[in-house]
């Protein structure tokens, strides 16, 4: 009896030592590997980053790493020739993610760690990658918030997306005066300005800000500042900052000035205007895209308009019921 409760305690000890996150048998198996790599010692496969060799181990790469586990437990060329050239990859970082693999310490610089974030997104080394965010996120201010917002939506990353996010969000008329803002791609442009949760005093906030970001490279952008307009508000804007607009309410030559409902007043407002310099008289062909305000006993109505030469192209974009 009591040899059979000695082997129990002996078992239970056993057990509370392999499951300690700092025992003696891990702490030995850390160590084994640590040499190993540095003595590159049973190597088995080799990582090749701008022309550098990095002699390393199948089973520790595919352990930590979904995409090397499931490239080494295919059939890929890679898997049987030994060799794997990672493309688009520098050496310095790759270094860096195989110390961290082999050793457990990663070395975080402002200045390498948004590359160090692709890179473990990439290679999915997810216990890397959330180290990474957790130092980028610590460090989200007005400087960097966009690039990392850009950075955590081009990977699908949601914990540094819904941190950035939020940022933008509470800081959307500050961040949009930026010039880092004018470089934003459109479709991002579009995820920030169509949030549920943007904070700003005024939705002419963010008329301004689109206006901004179109006419920053007019020729481009134009084409795409109809989808924009999707996402304004209109409707939200009071009488005083639809005065506040400032742009020219005249119809081009040529173009439908009778356009009236009874009861109503219908102002329509060229979508871009210019003044000073930047001043341009759109030509007979120019493609213009068009408000069409509608005020009446209802309320306000917003609708966009292309070309005024088609009106029946005219989307409803929301009305506002009279206060």
């Amino acid at each position: 009896m009591t040899n059979a409760t000695d082997f129990l305690r002996d078992k239970e000890m056993q057990l509370d030592e392999t499951s300690s996150q700092d025992s003696p048998l891990r702490r030995s198996i850390g160590q084994g590997i640590k040499e190993l790599y540095q003595g590159q010692q049973l190597c088995d496969i080799t990582l090749v980053a701008d022309g550098r060799r990095f002699p390393c181990h199948r089973i520790l790469l595919a352990s930590v790493s979904l995409y090397f586990q499931r490239m080494l437990t295919s059939t890929f060329k890679e898997s049987r020739e030994g060799e794997i050239v990672l493309m688009d990859l520098s050496a310095t970082c790759l270094q860096s993610l195989l110390d961290y693999v082999y050793t457990g310490e990663l070395l975080l610089l402002w200045e390498e760690a948004e590359e160090l974030f692709t890179a473990a997104s990439r290679l999915q080394i997810t216990s890397a990658l959330d180290i990474i965010t957790r130092f980028l996120r610590e460090r989200i201010s007005m400087e960097n918030c966009l690039e990392l917002y850009v950075l955590s939506y081009s990977h699908n990353h949601r914990p540094l997306l819904h941190s950035t996010s939020s940022y933008i969000a509470f800081h959307f008329e500050h961040l949009s005066e930026l010039p880092a803002f004018l470089y934003l791609d459109v479709g991002i442009l579009i995820t920030i300005i169509a949030s549920e949760i943007l904070v700003v005093d005024s939705e002419l906030t963010v008329y301004k800000a689109v206006r901004r970001w179109v006419t920053y490279n007019l020729a481009e952008r134009l084409p795409k500042f109809a989808a924009l307009m999707d996402y304004v508000r209109l409707p939200l804007l009071t009488p005083e900052e639809l005065a506040e607009l400032s742009l020219i309410l005249v119809l081009p030559a040529g173009g439908r000035g009778s356009m009236s409902l009874e009861g109503t007043a219908t102002t329509v407002i060229p979508a871009l205007s210019f003044s000073g310099s930047q001043a341009k008289t759109p030509g007979p062909s120019a493609q213009q895209a068009y408000l069409i305000l509608i005020m009446g006993h209802l309320g306000l109505a917003a609708y966009h308009l292309r070309c005024l030469e088609n009106i029946s192209s005219a989307s409803f974009i929301g009305d506002l019921p009279q206060q």
